[in-house]
């Protein structure tokens, strides 16, 4: 009987035994810590129409077990956030969010994470800075389109007021009815630009080129125009900045570009082009009765045949000038023209 019960007892302590010995690991084997896995790099974000294409490289530590997925997510001011996942590629397209009068938002961060069978492992947010050129398919109040290539693209009739758009490309593009109030354009190009019933109060044009740009029923009050350049222009704005005209397709005013350009026979009477840029440009036969010419550049300029009677010509740039009489400045003592017509 006592035998019996003994040899049960093996039995069982048997069958423990062994169970336990087939979970065992081996000698000399390694096992895999239960990590997550490590940042994925090069995370970067390219543009692609009102979306992005965002790509980066694998982590150089896939944990205890290999990545599942990857997870991007973008965020910026005035909108929610938006994400794209893989399971395993190394590339992912963020869609785009439209809201009324465009699409919002320019300031835009992103962050990414991989996966694997323990988790997600830790965020990479070095590429929390603005997306390379990104910010310019946005357009919304205070956005930041700085340097923006926006030739040909439709404005119209979008709320751009205050928005940063120093030294874009805006060639051909179509402006109309947009609200450019205050908005920084400083050195940016207008080129062909329709500006047709645009509101420009208070914007700043210092630098910018204007030429043959349409600027019909625009509303320029307030601008600054120091150094800009136009010509051919077409159409008539409904106002300009104080002491500024049109004349001839050009705009003339304090401290205009109107370097290297024809102005022979045009009427400028009275004008004020104080501190203004008329290098190398034809005045010949022109009716400058009056201007205020103070601080202004003359050097190459021709003023042949032009009618300067009581023009104002103090601290003016004199080089190589044609004076009114067909003499040059350079001829007299001093090199100027200031009793040789002026």
């Amino acid at each position: 009987m006592n035998t019996r019960r003994i040899g049960a007892a093996l039995c069982v302590l048997g069958a423990l035994l062994l169970a336990a010995m087939a979970g065992a690991t081996p000698a000399g084997a390694v096992t895999k810590p239960k990590t997550v896995p490590g940042k994925p790099v090069g995370l970067g974000a390219t543009a692609l129409n009102g979306a992005f294409l965002m790509t980066w490289r694998a982590p150089t530590s896939a944990g205890g077990s290999p990545i599942t997925g990857y997870t991007v997510v973008a965020t910026a001011s005035h909108e929610p956030a938006r994400s794209c996942s893989t399971s395993g590629a190394l590339s992912c397209v963020v869609a785009p969010v439209a809201l009324a009068g465009g699409t919002y938002g320019n300031l835009y961060k992103f962050s990414i994470v991989a996966t694997n069978s323990f988790g997600k492992g830790k965020t990479d947010k070095s590429s929390g800075s603005d997306a390379p050129v990104a910010h310019c398919t946005y357009l919304d109040p205070y956005a930041d389109l700085a340097g923006c290539n926006l030739t040909g693209v439709s404005l119209a009739g979008l709320d751009l007021s205050d928005a940063v758009l120093t030294g874009a490309q805006l060639i051909a593009a179509n402006l109309t009815g947009a609200d450019l109030t205050g908005v920084n354009l400083s050195s940016a190009a207008l080129n062909d630009a329709t500006l047709a019933s645009a509101d420009l109060t208070n914007a700043d044009l210092t630098g910018a080129v204007l030429s043959y740009a349409t600027v019909t029923g625009s509303t320029l009050t307030g601008a600054t125009l120091t150094q800009v350049t136009t010509g051919s222009l077409t159409g008539v704005p409904a106002t300009l900045p104080t002491h500024w005209a049109l004349v001839g397709g050009t705009l003339f005013g304090p401290a205009a570009n109107l370097s290297q350009s024809t102005y022979s026979g045009l009427d400028l009477a009275g004008l004020d082009l104080a501190g203004a840029d008329l290098s190398q440009s034809d005045l010949s036969t022109a009716n400058l009765a009056g201007v205020n010419f103070t601080g202004a550049n003359f050097s190459h300029a021709a003023f042949d045949g032009a009618t300067v009677t009581g023009a104002i010509v103090t601290s003016v740039l004199w080089f190589n000038t044609s004076c009114p009489d067909s003499t040059n400045s350079n001829a007299h003592t001093p090199q100027t023209c200031v009793g040789d017509g002026f």
